[in-house]
């Protein structure tokens, strides 16, 4: 009896959160993310059987889940309340969130071709790192 009052539960759970996705506001860009969203993926054959199709029916998913942005926000609070001073590469501070420098990969190759067409164009280029707040 135990099982089965958990399992129409589960069902009932998993029923109002099919409902709140098909019906939810689908927002294109993502302002706390700061990107746009995954839009709904063109079906084919081919994308289906090289796994592109479900790789971004995935991603889709996951953008549209219901209550999506609020759960972000009470996880990077709570991760913020217990001390963690970085999340998902992003520096926590009292005013700021300051995203992690990573190091560019192919720092040599970029500086190679700028000084290719800096060669070329017989032009003075210069380039400005400019940091993230």
């Amino acid at each position: 009896m135990k099982d089965k009052i958990i399992s129409i539960v589960i069902s009932i759970i998993i029923i109002i959160m099919m409902i709140l996705f098909i019906f939810s506001n689908k927002n294109e860009f993502s302002y706390n993310e700061n990107r746009y969203l995954q839009k709904f993926p063109e079906f084919s054959f081919e994308k289906l059987f090289n796994n592109e199709y479900l790789d971004k029916l995935t991603n889709y998913l996951e953008d549209y889940f219901p209550f999506r942005e609020q759960l972000i926000t009470i996880r990077t609070n709570t991760l913020s309340l217990m001390g963690f001073k970085e999340v998902n590469n992003v520096f926590i501070t009292d005013k700021y969130l300051i995203e992690k420098y990573l190091k560019p990969i192919k720092t040599k190759k970029l500086i190679n071709k700028i000084n290719y067409i800096n060669e070329q164009l017989d032009v003075n280029i210069e380039v400005m790192l400019v940091p993230t707040s």
